[in-house]
């Protein structure tokens, strides 16, 4: 499953379930992001730091350099269409013993 087989084992084989979910559901699941290399995560917060200051800022969070889970591949982010069916599959998520970004301002973030 592509970004997801980046994933630490703690998380890889829940966060497929999750996307195969989201395919049998119609929602048309893409994983935009897995395992960040910190080079790519410190890229990512300077990029958005940066944006912070113009009319276009970055529509998610980013964490620090050193603070992301996505760097340890505990985190992955997803997409799907409708996005409002995000809500739905946070809660899944959170039932089966994740962290759902929605709770904080991040609806695409999954992690552990």
């Amino acid at each position: 499953m592509g970004l997801l087989d980046t994933l630490s084992p703690r998380i890889r084989e829940a966060a497929k379930v999750l996307v195969r979910y989201a395919d049998s559901m119609g929602y048309r699941p893409v994983v935009t992001s897995a395992r960040r290399s910190a080079s790519w995560q410190r890229n990512k917060w300077n990029e958005c730091q940066a944006r912070k200051k113009t009319r276009n800022p970055c529509p998610y969070p980013v964490a620090r350099p050193g603070l992301s889970r996505h760097e340890t591949g505990l985190a992955f982010d997803l997409v799907v269409t409708p996005m409002e069916a995000l809500t739905p599959l946070g809660h899944l998520w959170e039932r089966i013993g994740g962290r759902w970004g929605g709770r904080f301002g991040d609806p695409i973030h999954f992690d552990l």
